[in-house]
């Protein structure tokens, strides 16, 4: 760690005589990331569509550079032993059978090409802990203090001039809305809540220790003010994952027995495990039907699951009886599932109301990455993805030593109510394939020590 810096932020191992590779590789996955990164954010309003159509472009860059890189560097091909080539293939398969069942529409397989991307272009890149710890994590934790920084002065000024031209002009040109979304620099609130949750995370991880008095005092200052952020954004998917790491954090340095990597593999089986008993439990309670009140036809348990997960649990029960007939392959893409949900909705309610109010289409996903995957992929899919997270979990050269556990661990937890999987197109899920997916090419002292 105190050699030269531009050795701690190469991307991947050695690949000789193939240095302009490495670099044009390098370059891609950092505007890649950053597309990710910033594309829920106020910078990509005035260019979504051009956001969206450069992920694609970067995105096929990548895969054939993972193809070149793959040929030409030899030396490389040692740190591929352990790559699940055959999860991945046995994956993409399902997926395109799924495509295939849902009439070879776009959306599907635009999802298909971004998975594709994670799953061949990060993972088969060799991408080192040095580009994560020095560039990747840097990156998150500078952008979300800026915008969360501009996101209070926002605030302040809108409340200094209620109804003033300022609020006009913000309500016009960032995100709020007054009504929706409270939020002037994110989309939603809880884009605001994760992203500053996962950078605490990540600091957490990429900090040397010890730490010098003056840098343990800014690092106190940045914690303090992004915990009063978390808090302000409401979101309980990332406060309730920031509980988890902490207490993750602590029995891993507390109880011998139990390491990052066990840990995670335990909290990956228990997302499973949870997930099942919810689906199973709506299984089994179909003759209640949904509801579009809290009030409406739920049973007590049903009525409590459904306030505790803020309504979720009527969208995941409403996705259940939409996609029955999809079990297997799903519906290929999150866009086509909320069409038919939107479709099984608009039938219930005009059976219910027989036109005294009019319909009006959800815009709202399906809030959980669990439930995502397995409408969207198929049982076939999840289970496959699944065995894949596993698989990476257990060879990852970063979950055997320091921190890097806590990375993977916040999106598993946040995965339960919000969808960051590798459907959606999300940073978080990148974020989390590039930690399982990285060469660990250096150790720390403070990774030693733990």
């Amino acid at each position: 760690m105190k050699g030269n810096k531009m050795e701690n932020v190469k991307l991947t191992s050695p690949c000789k005589d193939k240095r302009f590779i490495s670099l044009g590789v390098s370059a891609l996955v950092t505007v890649y990331s950053l597309l990710f990164i910033l594309f829920n954010t106020l910078p990509a309003k005035p260019f979504n569509s051009l956001f969206e159509r450069l992920e694609v472009v970067v995105g096929g860059f990548l895969l054939i550079a993972a193809v070149v890189k793959f040929i030409t560097c030899k030396e490389e091909r040692v740190y591929l032993k352990p790559r699940p080539f055959i999860l991945i293939a046995v994956y993409l398969a399902s997926r395109l059978i799924g495509w295939w069942s849902v009439g070879f529409d776009y959306s599907t397989i635009r999802t298909i090409f971004f998975e594709a991307v994670y799953l061949i272009a990060i993972n088969e890149m060799i991408i080192s802990k040095s580009f994560i710890r020095h560039r990747l994590a840097p990156m998150i934790i500078l952008i979300n203090l800026v915008l969360n920084i501009l996101e209070a002065i926002c605030h302040l000024a809108s409340e200094l001039s209620p109804g003033g031209g300022f609020s006009s002009f913000l309500m016009r040109h960032s995100y709020y809305d007054g009504v929706i979304n409270f939020t002037y620099l994110y989309t939603n609130p809880n884009t605001m809540g994760i992203m500053t949750a996962l950078s605490l995370v990540l600091l957490l991880i990429i900090v040397p220790k010890p730490l010098s008095r003056w840098k343990l005092t800014l690092i106190s200052i940045y914690s303090i003010f992004s915990f009063a952020v978390l808090f302000e954004s409401g979101c309980r998917s990332a406060q309730l994952a920031l509980i988890v790491i902490i207490l993750s954090y602590n029995i891993v340095r507390s109880i011998k027995p139990i390491t990052g990597k066990r840990l995670t593999l335990i909290v990956l089986v228990a997302s499973m495990l949870s997930t099942f008993a919810v689906y199973g439990f709506m299984y089994s309670h179909q003759n209640t039907g949904v509801a579009f009140e809290w009030e409406n036809s739920y049973g007590s348990i049903e009525y409590k699951l459904n306030r505790a997960s803020s309504a979720r649990y009527n969208i995941w029960k409403t996705a259940m009886f939409a996609h029955m007939d999809k079990k297997a392959f799903g519906t290929g893409s999150l866009k086509n599932e909320m069409a038919s949900r939107n479709a099984y909705i608009k039938g219930f309610w005009e059976q219910r109301y027989q036109g005294s109010y009019k319909f009006r289409p959800t815009i709202l996903g399906p809030h959980s990455g669990y439930f995502a995957m397995i409408y969207t992929t198929g049982f076939v899919g999840f289970f496959i993805y699944i065995s894949l997270l596993f698989y990476m979990i257990c060879k990852a050269d970063l979950t055997r030593r320091g921190n890097w556990y806590l990375a993977v661990i916040f999106t598993l937890v946040v995965s339960h109510l919000e969808s960051v999987f590798i459907v959606s197109r999300f940073f978080l899920c990148l974020v989390m394939m590039m930690v399982l997916s990285a060469h660990d090419d250096d150790v720390d002292e403070e990774e030693i020590n733990i």
